[in-house]
């Protein structure tokens, strides 16, 4: 593959299609491609006003940080101190990475799409946005599709890293080589 990729990104897992019940992981990838290091990382998200907030859980993080949610549904993620260093000094020390889970809001109907987007700030310098990731509500599975095969690559095309997510697979006959 050829060509620029942006280092600064959100991954959702599962994706696509999510039933209600389902548990949506979030994680936020962050590079200082910059030319000196960054003291500090501030990310902003705002939550989907079909995600239950309450179900709000961290899963971890690349370095310290602290975090704030605020009345109007953005999280605050800071990472104070981080001195992450630019990518053309230390490639391999110069990402960073907040991850949560969250789950949809009970309430909403089928065919809704659920999407999610983040800003991130190096020091002061203009906020990066990343690109958006979407997930649409379907009704809950049957028996007649429990036996169907559902594959999921994500993000697609594929970039560095990948997250597969495979479901319905039980009595299926099928064989995936990785």
């Amino acid at each position: 593959m050829v060509g620029a990729v942006d280092p600064n990104d959100i991954l959702v897992f599962p994706t696509g299609a999510i039933e209600k019940e389902d548990v949506l992981t979030y994680k936020i990838r962050f590079q200082n491609v910059g030319t000196k290091f960054a003291q500090r990382v501030f990310i902003q998200d705002t939550i989907s006003p079909f995600l239950d907030l309450a179900s709000f859980e961290l899963q971890g993080a690349s370095h310290d940080y602290k975090y704030q949610i605020s009345e109007d549904r953005v999280i605050s993620f800071t990472f104070d101190r981080i001195f992450l260093p630019d990518s053309n000094s230390n490639e391999a020390a110069s990402h960073g990475f907040i991850e949560y889970k969250i789950m949809p809001g009970q309430a909403i109907p089928a065919g809704t799409i659920i999407e999610n987007r983040a800003a991130i700030q190096f020091d002061y310098s203009e906020f990066i946005i990343t690109n958006t990731v979407q997930n649409q509500v379907v009704n809950p599975s049957n028996g007649q599709e429990q036996n169907k095969l559902y594959l999921s690559v994500s993000p697609n095309p594929l970039e560095v890293e990948a997250q597969a997510e495979i479901r319905h697979i039980e009595d299926a006959g099928v064989r995936i080589p990785i």
